[in-house]
């Protein structure tokens, strides 16, 4: 069992510190599995030895195994909490990496005493298994010294796996609790307080050390996770990322956050540990435990300003799948957000010039009849103004009524015009659009309204159904946007010849818009690339193909997505779906 112990123990400082050579709480577990190692490996020794003299030479060498005990493993808890932080963590580092170096000064002194003198193994004792040995006052004194800042530093390592800062599953932490435990009870039990009581019992404090490496090696192989530098984080690598970085608990508590997310949120780290998510991120993580890409939310700064960001969440997991928590990754929007806004009045300002043409017609037909109204008024008025008394009275009530008529086609004709401006503006105005209950029936009108110069009947039909759906939260400048690219392109597609369905209707909690043409259709390879930025079908000069990419984007800002269905030669449907009413997101 001595042998085997003593194996056990060096192929876990081999394992721990091949983990990560160069980190110190790496270092400090093999450390310790190696002063097991020779600790078992002498008492093999001194169990054999064919004299009392011989194995109090073994007894005496075993002493660096677990002479530094004290200091080890108070320094190891020390750089244990830079990979699970505690409130804390800066105070709880100090009190131990002091007792530590009280350890480690007791370690040096208790050497030459084990070497030169008696005082730490009185005398040599035959045993049915072997040798032992009768603990000197050295020895007791020494381990009742360091038995507080042991006791103490396995105390705080298993508090802190009830922590809510912890990842480890049930099973994980079970494991570890047994690890820690066995040495912390059987050495000071085996090795000191029975043999002082005149008890002859096998010493197994080293063989319990060789357990706690055998059953850190079976967590680190079975779950993933390494006792002493457990990898799941890596604190140099993610402070160095612009985006912000944090591991969630399954609580949803805040394990550790990197420095972008600590600068976004305006906090510092430290103050980060421990607080739950929902009080910096304006977020609901889905209740399942899967990937999230690319949703948009808001992280609550420490003045209470809110910031665009985008987020990305992926489930944390060990090797057996047992679910630790998840990673969320944020990148602030706020330059996106200028860039959006720009290149959306592009967009915006290049659909209007699309329609230019048609636009100019539109408004010169009401200018054309005003003006040959106003022209006939100044007539009439010339005839009333010259000499009324010299016109009959029926002449005089006939021009009274065209007069009329006149005035109310001017206005007519006028308020036209002022619609058609009014509709140009729409989809021209710039600036962060203020969310409210939107009726997609009365947005798909002013979409068709201006769109109607470019409709020739009989050879191009555009249809409109509304059904009976209720409001949306949204932008409607916004989504008229959407369904005037939708509609451009439908009437793009006909060419010339065809018809263009709209309609409208719910489906759930969804109301969905539908734009529908028996146009030309669209091939796989082409269905793949519509909604890339700057792709586009049409002729140069024709399109900036930004339309249907823009249209993807905003849709999918309400919570709602895109639907395309076409084939060559076949035509083409797109349905906008929409969630009813609700929160949108910004």
């Amino acid at each position: 069992m001595l042998a085997l112990s003593s194996c056990v123990a060096a192929v876990c400082a081999s394992f721990t510190l091949a983990q990560a050579p160069r980190e110190r709480a790496s270092q400090l577990g093999a450390l310790l599995a190696v002063g097991a190692s020779w600790w078992a490996f002498c008492e093999v020794w001194w169990n054999s030895a064919a004299d009392p003299e011989t194995a109090l030479r073994w007894m005496r060498l075993s002493t660096p195994g677990w002479a530094f005990l004290g200091g080890i493993v108070p320094h190891l808890m020390a750089r244990y909490l830079d990979v699970y932080p505690a409130p804390d963590r800066g105070r709880r580092q100090r009190v131990l990496l002091c007792a530590a170096a009280l350890g480690y000064a007791m370690g040096l002194a208790l050497l030459p005493l084990a070497w030169l003198t008696r005082s730490v193994h009185a005398d040599v004792l035959r045993m049915p298994w072997g040798w032992s040995y009768a603990p000197g006052p050295a020895q007791l004194a020494f381990m009742a010294a360091i038995s507080v800042p042991i006791v103490l530093t396995v105390a705080a390592m298993l508090r802190n796996l009830q922590s809510p800062l912890a990842v480890a599953s049930r099973v994980e932490r079970i494991t570890i609790r047994v690890g820690i435990l066995t040495p912390v009870v059987l050495t000071p039990l085996t090795d000191i307080l029975l043999p002082y009581m005149g008890f002859a019992f096998p010493r197994l404090g080293s063989i319990a050390y060789g357990l706690f490496g055998l059953v850190a090696l079976g967590a680190a192989i079975h779950f993933g996770v390494s006792f002493f530098t457990p990898k799941q984080f890596s604190e140099e690598i993610l402070d160095t990322l612009h985006e912000g970085v944090a591991m969630i608990t399954p609580r949803g508590v805040i394990r550790r956050a990197n420095l972008g997310f600590a600068r976004l949120c305006g906090r510092s780290p430290d103050s980060l540990a421990g607080m739950e998510l929902q009080r910096v991120l304006a977020w609901g993580p889905p209740a399942e435990a899967r990937p999230v890409e690319e949703a948009q939310a808001e992280l609550i700064g420490s003045a209470g300003d809110r910031i665009p960001v985008s987020l990305s969440s992926h489930p944390l997991r060990d090797r057996r799948g047992t679910a630790l928590g998840s990673v969320v990754v944020v990148r602030d929007r706020r330059e996106i957000e200028a860039l959006w806004g720009r290149m959306l009045t592009q967009a915006r300002l290049a659909a209007v010039g699309e329609l230019a043409a048609g636009l100019a017609h539109e408004i010169n037909n009401p200018l054309a009849y005003v003006r040959s109204n106003l022209a006939q008024l100044e007539r009439h008025w010339k005839s009333l103004g010259d000499d009324p008394a010299a016109l009959a009275p029926g002449e005089r009530e006939a021009i009274h009524a065209e007069s009329s008529e006149l005035i109310g086609e001017c206005l007519f004709g006028v308020d036209r015009a002022a619609e058609i401006v009014r509709g140009v503006r729409h989809f021209t105005h710039a600036g962060r659009p203020a969310r409210e209950p939107a009726d997609l029936n009365a947005l798909l009108e002013d979409a068709i309204a201006m769109l109607r110069p470019r409709v020739h009947p009989p050879e191009v039909s555009l249809e409109f159904l509304p059904g009976p759906i209720p409001p949306v939260a949204g932008a409607p400048q916004e989504l008229r946007q959407v369904f005037l690219n939708l509609l451009v392109n439908a009437l793009d597609a006909v060419e010339g010849r065809g018809r263009v369905e709209v309609s409208t209707r719910r489906e759930g909690e969804a109301v969905i818009a539908q734009v529908r043409d028996d146009g030309c259709g669209m091939s796989r390879e082409i269905l793949e690339r519509i909604f890339d930025p700057f792709f586009t079908t049409k002729r140069v000069g024709e399109g900036t193909g930004l339309g249907l990419g823009i249209a993807w984007h905003i849709v999918t800002a309400h919570g709602g997505r895109i639907e395309v269905e076409s084939a060559p030669a076949a035509g083409t449907t797109f349905r906008v779906r929409l969630p009813i009413g609700g929160a949108v997101k910004a």
